[in-house]
C-alpha cells in the first residue's frame, strides 16, 4: 500500500510540475504577444507622424515649387526648408548627382546670360534669374540651395550684383 501511495504522490507532483510549466509558458506567450503589439503600435504611430510631416511639407511629393515670385520645377522628395526671397533651401536623401543632373537639364531650358563677374540662367516667362544651384552632401541628407533674383535680365546683368542687391538695384533704377 505504501508503494501505491508514493506512486500517487509522484504522479500528483508531476501533474503540478506540468501545470506550473504550462502556466509559465502561457505567461511567456502573453508577454511576447504584448511586446509585439506594443512594437507594432509604436511603429504605426512613428510612421504616421513621419508621413504627416512629409505630406504637410510644401514640396516633398510635388514636382514644382511655386510662389508669387517664382515657379521652378524640382525633383520629387525634396523637403522644403526655407525661402528667404532670394534663396531656396531644400533637404533630400536622393543622390547628389541625380539632383545636379535634374537641375542642369532644367536650366538648359532657360537663356544663359554671361555677365562680367558671374553667369546666370534667365527664365524669360517668369522673369527670374537663377545664379546658382548647389548640392552639398551631408551625413544622410543633402542640402540643395538655389540662389535667384527677380527682375529684368539686362538690368540684373548690368548691375554687377547678385540676389537681393541686384533686385533692389533694378527696382530703384
Amino acid at each position: 500500500m505504501r508503494k501505491k501511495k508514493d506512486f500517487d504522490e509522484l504522479q500528483e507532483e508531476n501533474r503540478q510540475i506540468r501545470a506550473y510549466k504550462r502556466k509559465k509558458k502561457e505567461e511567456e506567450s502573453i508577454r511576447i504577444l504584448s511586446l509585439k503589439k506594443t512594437l507594432l503600435v509604436s511603429f504605426i504611430v512613428i510612421f504616421s507622424i513621419i508621413m504627416l510631416v512629409f505630406m504637410c511639407n510644401r514640396t516633398f511629393f510635388k514636382t514644382n515649387y511655386r510662389t508669387s515670385k517664382l515657379d521652378i520645377d524640382i525633383p520629387r522628395l525634396l523637403f522644403f526648408i526655407k525661402d528667404d526671397g532670394n534663396q531656396l533651401v531644400f533637404k533630400t536623401y536622393r543622390k547628389s548627382q541625380y539632383v545636379k543632373d535634374f537641375f542642369a537639364n532644367h536650366l538648359n531650358n532657360f537663356t544663359l546670360y554671361r555677365c562680367g563677374k558671374f553667369d546666370f540662367y534667365y527664365d524669360d516667362l517668369k522673369g527670374v534669374a537663377y545664379y546658382s544651384i548647389d548640392v552639398k552632401k551631408g551625413i544622410a541628407l543633402k542640402t540643395v540651395t538655389i540662389n535667384y533674383a527677380v527682375g529684368n535680365a539686362d538690368c540684373l546683368c548690368l548691375s554687377g550684383l547678385q540676389g537681393k542687391k541686384a533686385e533692389d538695384y533694378c527696382k530703384n533704377n
